[in-house]
C-alpha cells in the first residue's frame, strides 16, 4: 500500500493479493472483483470493477480425471500436507498457548499455592477451635459435677423423708453414674462397671475408693431392680 495524505487529498495505490490453489485441472474464469467508493465531485458512490480473469490448469500428477468445475471445492478435511508454506486454518476451540512455558513458575501456580496455603490455615484453625471445643465441654462437665451431684442428692434426701423407695433409688444412682462420668470425663454411652473401675485405676485412685463406688453402685442398681418392701426401707 503507498497511500499519501497532502494539501490536494488523499491520494496513493492499494494493492491487494489473493492466492488461488487449483485442486482440478481445466479451464477456469476468475470473476471480477469489485470496488466501491464515495465520488464528493459527483455526490455519489462510485463502483469499480476489473475484467475477469480466463485461467488454464493443466492436469498434475495423482489428480482426478472425472472432476470438473470450481476453484476450490474441497472441504478443509479433504486438504493434505502442502509443504510448510499454506495450512488450513483451524476452525473451534484451537486451545492455543505460548510456546515453551510451564506451569511451574506462573501466575497461575502461585494463585493455586495461595489458595491451597489458605484452605490449609482454614483447615487447622476449624481443627484446633473443635480440639479446644472438646477440652472446654469436659472441663465444664468437671467443674459442674459436684454441683449437679448435690442437686440430685437433695433430691434423693427428699424422697427419702417421702420414704419413695423408686425414685430414691433412682436420683441416687443418676447422682453417682452422673458424677463419676463428669469427673473422670466418660462417656455416657460407654458408662459400665468396668470402664469406671479402669478409668479410677487410670487416674490413680485409691482402690478401696474404687471399689467403695463401685459397691455402692451394684447397690444402688440392685435395688432399683430388686427392691424389697417399704417397711424394710
Amino acid at each position: 500500500m503507498n497511500v499519501s495524505n497532502n494539501s490536494n487529498g488523499l491520494s496513493g495505490t492499494k494493492k491487494a493479493e489473493y492466492l488461488v490453489i487449483p485442486r482440478r485441472a481445466g479451464n477456469f474464469t476468475v470473476p471480477a472483483v469489485e470496488f466501491s467508493y464515495f465520488e464528493p465531485s459527483k455526490g455519489t458512490y462510485q463502483t469499480l470493477s476489473s475484467q475477469p480473469y480466463e485461467i488454464k490448469v493443466e492436469k498434475g500428477k495423482g489428480g482426478d480425471e472425472g472432476s470438473s468445475g470450481g476453484i476450490y471445492a474441497s472441504n478443509q478435511e479433504g486438504i493434505k500436507y502442502l509443504g510448510s508454506d499454506i495450512r488450513h486454518i483451524m476452525t473451534g476451540n484451537a486451545h492455543l498457548k505460548p510456546m515453551h512455558t510451564v506451569f511451574f513458575g506462573s501466575a497461575a501456580y502461585f494463585v493455586v499455592l495461595l489458595v491451597l496455603l489458605v484452605l490449609f490455615v482454614i483447615l487447622l484453625f476449624v481443627l484446633k477451635k473443635r480440639e479446644q471445643l472438646s477440652k472446654d465441654t469436659a472441663a465444664n462437665r468437671n467443674r459442674k459435677a459436684d454441683k449437679v451431684a448435690r442437686g440430685r442428692l437433695k433430691s434423693a434426701a427428699q424422697f427419702l423423708k417421702a420414704k419413695d423407695q423408686d425414685k430414691f433409688y433412682v436420683e441416687m444412682s443418676q447422682a453417682l453414674w452422673g458424677y463419676i462420668a463428669d469427673k473422670l470425663g466418660i462417656e455416657r454411652s460407654k458408662l459400665s462397671m468396668d470402664t469406671v473401675n479402669e478409668t479410677m485405676k487410670a487416674k490413680n485412685v485409691p482402690d478401696e475408693l474404687t471399689q467403695q463406688f463401685i459397691d455402692t453402685l451394684n447397690s444402688c442398681e440392685f435395688a432399683r431392680f430388686a427392691p424389697g418392701s417399704a417397711e424394710a426401707f
